[in-house]
């Protein structure tokens, strides 16, 4: 039975013959609100609406600019997913057990990660699965426990840990808006509700542990918030706080498309994830480029001889 999809999705190749490019990924099925929802992975990757399972063509219903989720729904029943009626939004404790496609893994640890593994971007909270074969996971591939909950879903891999997005995250996924919205508020926050932060950690209740506190309030944006700030060495309590779209110039800019004019692209997550699996090293060279600019926004570039030009 297979659980892989083929998704089309842009290149940055001057090969006409490759205009055509498709990746991989796992897949399974979730039940919510009586409905069924597929639920993949985007890589950070610009998709095209050209998604199949098998020969089905399937919807895209929210393509995550937050995360590297892709949820999608089919017009038909697809039977042959796995599918999960229970999600897991704890995470479990180091040393525990979990599933990998019918194979026993334990978690190693949680780690923390920029999102789109970019600078100055809030943190997300991935579950480290030690196992002995790491490559062998798409991203997609469903984490589980042994009550057949789902736990979480395979992100990316190394040489020696698979990295997995909590459950959570697609809960929230479907909750809150499809944005990057952190606190309008510029002091020091040291409170979150009931929660102290602490070392810029700070304890969320639904995963279970302490996280970084941009992790914290990326994921609870569409929760009523009460904050205490440091303002002129006193502390200060605001209630309903306002969350806004993340801003900035130092930002590589967030888009799910890749924009391309005068055979420039725009420097944004996808570009750069997009150059990254076609030429690892050119985007090492952008990378080492970019301090050349105060302002990222707007930054373009384009791919001549096999080098990069920016501007």
């Amino acid at each position: 039975m297979t659980d892989k999809l083929s998704i089309q999705i842009d290149n940055i190749s001057s090969n006409k013959n490759t205009n055509d490019t498709f990746i991989e990924t796992n897949a399974f099925s979730i039940k919510r609100n009586k409905s069924t929802f597929l639920i993949s992975t985007h890589n950070f990757l610009p998709i095209k609406n050209n998604i199949k399972f098998k020969d089905e063509k399937l919807k895209i219903c929210i393509n995550s600019k937050w995360n590297e989720l892709l949820i999608l729904k089919s017009e038909n029943v697809i039977t042959d997913l796995r599918l999960f009626k229970k999600l897991k939004l704890k995470i479990p404790n180091n040393g525990s057990y979990a599933f990998l496609k019918g194979d026993k893994v334990t978690i190693e640890d949680k780690v923390f990660a920029n999102y789109a593994f970019l600078p100055n971007y809030p943190h997300l909270v991935y579950i480290k699965i030690k196992t002995n074969r790491p490559s062998q996971y798409l991203s997609g591939t469903p984490l589980s426990d042994n009550t057949d909950c789902l736990v979480g879903i395979v992100s990316f891999s190394d040489e020696n840990y698979v990295y997995c997005l909590p459950s959570y995250y697609i809960t929230k996924t479907f909750e809150k808006k499809n944005n990057i919205l952190l606190p309008e508020i510029d002091d020091t926050i040291t409170r979150v509700n009931r929660h102290y932060v602490k070392n810029n950690m700070i304890y969320n209740p639904y995963l279970g542990l302490n996280i970084p506190l941009s992790a914290y309030l990326l994921l609870e944006a569409d929760r009523q918030t009460e904050v205490s700030v440091i303002r002129d060495n006193e502390d200060v309590n605001i209630f309903d706080i306002n969350f806004i779209e993340y801003s900035d110039p130092t930002l590589i800019d967030n888009s799910r498309k890749l924009i391309v004019r005068n055979k420039y692209y725009e420097l944004s997550t996808v570009s750069l994830h997009l150059l990254k699996k076609y030429n690892p090293d050119l985007s090492k060279k952008v990378f080492s480029q970019l301090n050349n600019f105060d302002n990222l926004r707007g930054v373009k570039f384009r791919i001549k001889n096999n080098e990069i030009i920016l501007r």
